[in-house]
């Protein structure tokens, strides 16, 4: 390979580093989307069916209910995942990934009960505003304990 063609596939597979990196600090940034307003409506567009996007951050995502069976054999298989990984990584190298995998595995254990209160709440809202043409806003789970309040 020639000199000029190396350095123009060194300089492609900078800028296509540089573009990974930055899609990854954008996702990041997307971490604290709520999918609504200021005020709490949600932003949300209708795709098809149960399936809606974000206007802001542009994630795609069923609102389709989904049942404790589901949620819990969810649960299952994302603790045997992060378990494994945590038994396969390096304990003295890894140290921040097994920490933070810990944290995720200790938070799933909370998801049944945010969302079983979270789905009560939503169906508590829709019975008291029949009246209101916003037939997926709901005021969620601010005056909840067990909700991290930051």
């Amino acid at each position: 390979m020639s000199n000029a063609r190396k350095e123009l596939k060194e300089r492609i597979q900078a800028i296509e580093e540089e573009i990974r990196k930055a899609k990854r600090a954008k996702d990041k940034l997307l971490i604290d989307c709520a999918h609504q307003s200021k005020k709490g409506k949600l932003k949300l567009i209708n795709i098809s069916g149960d399936v809606y996007k974000c206007k802001f951050c542009d994630v795609k995502f069923s609102l389709q209910p989904v049942s404790q069976g589901k949620l819990d054999e969810a649960i299952k298989v994302l603790h045997n995942v992060i378990q494994q990984i945590r038994s396969f990584s390096d304990q003295e190298k890894d140290v921040k990934l097994i920490r933070h995998l810990g944290e995720i595995d200790f938070n799933l254990t909370e998801l049944p009960d945010i969302y079983s209160a979270i789905m009560s709440q939503y169906k508590k809202d829709s019975k008291d505003r029949k009246d209101d043409d916003d037939d997926i806003g709901f005021t969620g789970l601010r005056s909840l304990s067990f909700v991290d309040k930051k």
